[in-house]
């Protein structure tokens, strides 16, 4: 027989304090911030450019099966086990400018800097010729580099300790504007701005109403 069932509902800010972090801990779990690290991956992509990275693109088909979308060749995993980390597939060559360019878009990041040093101090010897394949192989944190003294897959591979280094900087460079984007959304006061905005309503213990 139909019948109505009422019930007390509450706006976070008229929860005590044990109920609101309740309320932060459940909004995160159960409400998905859906592709939250694709501002992260457009910066990082500019950045990489700047650099002298091209990033692969790759694409899947929409959730309709239908659409091809192109999306980068940029994988991480995390970020807070063994294997945690970020990687990334492309190409690299000797960007000129680089320097400027950086300066105007991160003044501030001195590790970019001397990652960006670190590859041009490993092209001095071979007048700026040098390029690297760059390949995403196994878990989300594993990359295989190879670099050549010309065009890739035409000259010959050379010994490219330095260049390999710098890159596997620059992916851990991703890593951690990763970890920290991600933890500034799960902060509680991130958490509590996105619940307000979205005038999230709580039974009195903290619980999301379903």
């Amino acid at each position: 027989m139909p019948h109505k069932r009422c019930r007390m509902l509450y706006y976070f800010h008229e929860l005590d304090n044990v109920a609101k972090q309740t309320a932060r801990d459940e909004w995160c779990e159960k409400l998905p911030r859906s592709e939250w690290w694709d501002c992260t991956f457009d910066d990082f992509i500019q950045i990489a450019s700047i650099l002298g990275v091209e990033i692969d693109g790759g694409s899947r088909r929409n959730i309709e099966g239908e659409i091809l979308i192109s999306e980068p060749s940029i994988f991480f995993s995390g970020f807070y086990h063994q294997g945690s980390g970020a990687c990334f597939a492309g190409h690299y060559a000797y960007a000129k400018g680089w320097r400027e360019k950086l300066l105007s878009h991160a003044p501030q990041d001195k590790e970019l800097l001397d990652i960006g040093q670190q590859l041009q101090e490993a092209q001095n010897g071979f007048f700026y010729r040098v390029t690297a394949e760059i390949k995403h192989i196994g878990c989300d944190n594993s990359m295989q580099i190879t670099a050549y003294n010309g065009d890739y897959h035409v000259c010959e591979i050379i010994d490219g300790g330095e260049i390999t280094s710098a890159l596997r900087a620059l992916a851990s460079w991703l890593y951690n504007s990763l970890q920290e984007e991600y933890e500034y959304l799960t902060s509680n006061e991130a958490v509590t701005a996105d619940i307000e905005n979205c005038e999230g309503e709580f039974t009195q213990d903290g619980h999301i109403d379903r």
